[in-house]
């Protein structure tokens, strides 16, 4: 029994220190600083879904993201969808760097213990429903499997009116690497 007790008070122990050293990393940042991701880069491209009677094609980025006082790298990203061969949703990248990440409509950040998986939000516009998306790529960087399930609405509601949803997205999409 005392063994368990001295076993438990280690885990304690260790887990209490390595939450303090990870929050230590964030404390140590200063204003300015930029938080570098280069496993993200991966992502960076147009890609393409085709199947379903829709198509769907991303053309994702890396940017520097602005987080209170500092900077870190996220993906964010445009889309176009075509439904027989009709644009029904489109959002493009903007002339002004200053307008980028209100027109954007793909945000994810790049996941911590696995490199090639990203994770954030996608909305088809602002009507719709807003997605939690997963992004795992493919070993040879040519595929893209995209996991979406609709993100429940956080913060204030100002308009309580029933949102109608330009298009509902499957769970899975798997995307290709357009290339120029």
């Amino acid at each position: 029994m005392k063994n368990l007790i001295n076993r438990i008070m280690i885990l304690i122990i260790l887990l209490t220190v390595s939450s303090n050293l990870i929050a230590q990393n964030y404390d140590n940042l200063n204003a300015d600083d930029q938080i570098k991701n280069t496993s993200i880069d991966q992502f960076i491209g147009k890609w393409k879904y085709s199947g379903n009677d829709f198509e769907l094609i991303l053309n994702l980025s890396k940017e520097n993201i602005p987080i209170g006082s500092v900077k870190t790298d996220g993906i964010i990203g445009f889309h176009e969808l075509k439904k027989k061969n009709q644009i029904i949703s489109k959002s493009e990248r903007p002339i002004e760097q200053n307008e980028l990440l209100q027109n954007a409509t793909f945000f994810t950040r790049g996941h911590t213990s696995e490199t090639n998986k990203i994770e954030g939000y996608f909305i088809l516009d602002k009507n719709s429903t807003k997605y939690r998306v997963q992004a795992i790529i493919s070993n040879s960087k040519d595929e893209l499997l995209l996991s979406l399930s609709p993100a429940k609405q956080e913060g204030i509601i100002v308009n309580k009116k029933e949102t109608k949803n330009t298009f509902n997205l499957p769970k899975e999409l798997k995307f290709k690497k357009v290339t120029q």
